[in-house]
């Protein structure tokens, strides 16, 4: 019997190359394929690809259809004035992969690294439903990448709350029953609610459609089993692209309702969000820059380096003075925790500062969370952008990655300088430090989820905590805690037996700087640290200050880290 969907498909691909487009099948890696339509002029007599010469529109289907069945129309009305990208997701149309990864950030980190291998440098992504989400974390992962997004029927994110109100508005109790239909039946019923009006169409049509779209059912069930996630684990709404939603009004799945509470989620004006920008600008006025820096496929760090540093062919250089490398700890980026000492030093040294992964633009698609690969991914980057040695300084978390790198390249991390922070957190101290503090673990502790948790956290962080309305700590909580699930297995692996603790035996100068009202590692831990760590090490404490000793006393503390880098620059000179 002859299919009438097996027949349309070669006359649409007919049309997609009279408007100049063709397919090209993009290796991610191998065994993961993407199958994308681009603009024909792209594509050099080599087989190369080059840069398009009109602004760049990337559409992304839905769930029920491939690139191309989805956006006809559009790429028939856009074509001339755009430079299209049409790509089939992983399991739909030619797309696919033998990796059993079936997460919406695996998703777009494929789509993502497709564009750039198609030389993509910037994009509008345009998304309908499942394709929405996927550009939203296109979005939050590769800021770089999507400038702006235009969605469709859609959510930032399918939480189990939303999924839970959809299904029961079109009379479902799973996604996998209406998305992927075994009967004509089923075919007309997931069509009729994705319409106003269904239009009149003969059985055999539905029987084709069923036959023809929903191939790779039990990848996509799994793609689907993946899509949903709890309340906690969805991500902030701060993004910093224009986003344009253009709805239907009888939409019955996502429905006008969801889409005016998405709309007033995304839009919402928070303090911190505009601060951010305003601390680039300062980060640029004193000669430094934002680099993205690929470890591997799926890793990448991002760390503000001199911009003196970068030629003009986009390659890196040694700086021309001494090297400081300051890393964050768990609360905030790098930016946000090292404002104040970047000001007072960037004169005087070459300064790196990195976002640890899963903070600021840093991230990876690789599941281990352990120290070591932190350490080991940063260090990679810094040895990328040149660095050849290094004082690393860092605070709490940082300063564990910060001995974790002095340990496995000595090389590369000449000295250290560590504030509020244990050479590795072993389950007696992780167990101590939570009673000082009142919880039983650290997430709950570092991964707040309301504003009163916000509050806790930074009360238990200083030493007299300063008066702060409650819309800051409320934005610090939607801007500042993105990446929960990634952050806890962080902690999860963070603590170790006391028999997997490494020795003490460094023969880098260790520096230490606290603040004596430290409620999280307080004194009596820091002076044991030293004793273990030997003649290497020098302690000095801050008078009334607190855990977070260099934002709640940052004067002092950049007085004292003036001098002990200037004693560190003495003694290498020597």
């Amino acid at each position: 019997m002859v299919k009438v969907f097996w027949l349309i498909r070669p006359l649409l691909h007919g049309l997609m190359k009279l408007v100049g487009m063709t397919p090209q099948l993009v290796e991610i890696e191998p065994g993961t394929v993407i199958n994308i339509w681009v603009p024909s002029e792209t594509i050099t007599k080599n087989n190369t690809c080059k840069r398009a010469n009109k602004p760049v529109v990337v559409l992304v289907h839905g769930f029920a259809a491939d690139g191309i069945f989805t956006w006809l129309f559009q790429v028939l009305a856009l074509s001339g004035t755009y430079s299209l990208y049409v790509p089939d997701l992983l399991f739909f149309g030619g797309s696919f992969t033998d990796k059993i990864e079936r997460s919406s950030s695996f998703q777009a980190e494929c789509l993502s690294k497709a564009l750039r291998n198609l030389g993509v440098e910037k994009c509008t992504l345009v998304g309908l439903s499942y394709g929405g989400m996927i550009g939203f974390k296109m979005a939050k992962l590769h800021p770089d990448l999507v400038e702006s997004l235009v969605v469709s029927g859609t959510v930032v994110e399918l939480t189990e709350s939303i999924s839970r109100s959809s299904l029961e508005n079109i009379g479902f109790s799973c996604w996998s029953d209406y998305l992927l239909p075994e009967t004509d039946g089923g075919v007309k019923v997931l069509l009729s609610i994705g319409t106003h009006k269904l239009p009149w169409l003969p059985n055999f049509m539905f029987k084709d459609f069923l036959e023809v779209m929903f191939s790779n059912r039990k990848e996509r069930a799994e793609l689907l089993e993946a899509l949903v996630i709890s309340d906690k684990e969805a991500a902030t709404t701060d993004y910093h692209q224009r986003i344009h939603m253009l709805w239907g009004d009888d939409d019955k799945i996502f429905n006008l309702q969801v889409a005016q509470k998405m709309k007033e989620d995304t839009e919402m004006v928070k303090v911190l969000w505009l601060i951010r920008p305003l601390l680039h600008g300062l980060m640029k006025l004193v000669g430094m820059t934002p680099q993205l820096v690929e470890i591997e496929p799926g890793t990448v760090i991002n760390i503000w380096v001199p911009s003196e540093t970068i030629t003009k062919n986009n390659t890196y250089k040694r700086a021309n003075k001494p090297v400081v490398v300051l890393v964050h700890g768990f609360a905030a980026d790098g930016i946000f925790t090292w404002l104040f000492q970047v000001l007072a030093l960037s004169g005087t040294y070459s300064l790196y500062v990195p976002d640890l992964l899963f903070f600021g633009g840093s991230f990876t698609d690789k599941t281990e969370r352990s120290p070591s690969f932190q350490a080991e991914c940063l260090s990679k980057a810094l040895r990328n952008l040149g660095v050849e040695k290094c004082t690393l300084v860092g605070f709490s978390y940082g300063g564990m990655m910060g001995f974790k790198m002095a340990k496995l390249h000595p090389d590369l991390v000449e000295s250290l300088v560590v504030s509020s922070t244990v050479v590795e957190l072993t389950e007696s101290i992780s167990r101590s430090s939570l009673e000082n503090s009142g919880f039983s673990c650290w997430s709950d502790y570092l991964l707040p989820e309301t504003v009163g948790g916000v509050k806790v956290l930074l009360s238990i962080g200083t030493h007299k905590f300063p008066w702060i309305p409650n819309f800051l700590f409320k934005d610090f909580l939607e801007v500042m805690f993105s990446n929960r699930k990634e952050r806890a297995e962080l902690l999860e692996a963070l603590v170790i037996s006391e028999e997997e603790a490494a020795t003490t035996d460094y023969h880098q100068r260790i520096h230490m700087l606290w603040g004596d009202d430290d409620k999280i590692f307080n004194l009596q831990v820091a002076q044991k640290m030293k004793e273990d760590l030997g003649s290497k090490a020098t302690f000095q404490y801050i008078k009334t200050a607190g855990h977070l000793v260099q934002l709640e006393r940052p004067c002092v503390y950049n007085r004292r880290l003036k001098k002990i880098l200037l004693s560190l620059t003495e003694t290498t000179q020597q």
